[in-house]
């Protein structure tokens, strides 16, 4: 479940004690992108309004919210406005915060009572979980992993985007001829580590390309396979690189549906292949992972304190690996 706080209130964060609960995730939220996240949002979310932030536009914030069943709301009241809070509740909001619960109210442990009280007492809750499983079906699980792939019909995968960075300065710099040793060792590197976790290599342009993992239903192992990428480079730089320097690289991780073909030469469209080389070009930094919403909400729990919220693009949140001191 996701946390939205919809407010012009720039002091908001540091008001509400720092925002210390990161599962769920809470967002602060610009008022304006209101509708535009009602449209997008695809698993139940808590929207809270900042009465301040809205005034006379209240009630229309309302209204478009309860357009999607998936999305609940609550009222944001840092003044105390509200001569009767009651009414909020009798207009289907499920939670209320004033002036003097704001400094502790987002945490964990109020959302968990929140889940608990709309399990209990808000009948659509149950329909808004079977909405999710129904979304849920557009995932093509393949239980036995590459047995289930077939080529020519579509299935869900793991996707990972990964390219080394400043590959323009490296080929300028040592010539692409002096480079073909050096690029298939760091491809040989890449192999080794996906192997264990069914992943595979579909389509290479010397320098990265994406790796896909079959999706079987779960939490997703390749997220540690992911790591496990950035955690062995530095021995890979030390004892098997033939680049002079240590190499960096950019991974984005995406689960999206495609059609499968056995040789990808680079020509192949599918929405979740726009999204990552989007997320890879235009949003990732050099030497930096990232995972997709889909990805990090099935991320293995030991795993989830080490990824960190990194903004929104192109309508879907972004986390990013936690950067290890070494």
């Amino acid at each position: 479940m996701d946390i939205r706080i919809y407010s012009t209130n720039k002091n908001l964060k540091k008001t509400a004690g720092g925002f210390k609960s990161k599962f769920p995730k809470i967002i602060l939220a610009d008022p304006k992108d209101l509708k535009k996240d009602v449209k997008s949002t695809e698993m139940p979310s808590i929207f809270y309004l900042d009465v301040s932030a809205f005034e006379k536009n209240l009630q229309k914030a309302v209204k478009t919210i309860q357009a999607n069943d998936l999305i609940y709301y609550g009222i944001l009241d840092p003044k105390d406005s509200a001569d009767d809070p009651a009414l909020y509740f009798f207009s289907g909001a499920v939670d209320y915060i004033g002036k003097k619960a704001l400094a502790t109210a987002f945490k964990k442990q109020r959302f968990k009572a929140l889940v608990q009280f709309l399990e209990e007492y808000r009948e659509d809750y149950e329909a808004a979980d079977i909405e999710i499983a129904e979304k849920s079906k557009k995932y093509i699980v393949s239980p036995n992993g590459w047995k289930d792939i077939k080529t020519g019909t579509e299935s869900t995968f793991t996707i990972i985007f990964i390219e080394m960075d400043d590959k323009k300065e490296i080929e300028q710099k040592y010539g692409k001829k002096n480079l073909k040793v050096a690029l298939a060792v760091f491809r040989n590197f890449i192999e080794r580590q996906i192997y264990p976790f069914e992943g595979k290599i579909w389509y290479w342009n010397g320098y990265g390309g994406i790796i896909l993992f079959p999706y079987k239903g779960k939490e997703i192992d390749a997220v540690l396979c992911a790591f496990r990428l950035y955690l062995f480079k530095f021995i890979h730089d030390i004892r098997e690189s033939h680049f002079p320097n240590f190499i960096s690289f950019r991974t984005v991780m995406h689960l999206g549906n495609l059609e499968y073909v056995e040789r990808n030469t680079g020509n192949v469209i599918a929405d979740s292949i726009n999204s990552i080389f989007h997320i890879g070009y235009k949003h990732a930094k050099s030497n930096s992972l990232y995972l997709t919403q889909e990805v990090g909400e099935l991320t293995p729990p030991p795993l989830k304190p080490f990824i960190k919220p990194s903004g929104a693009f192109e309508g879907r949140d972004i986390f990013k690996m936690m950067t290890p001191v070494i």
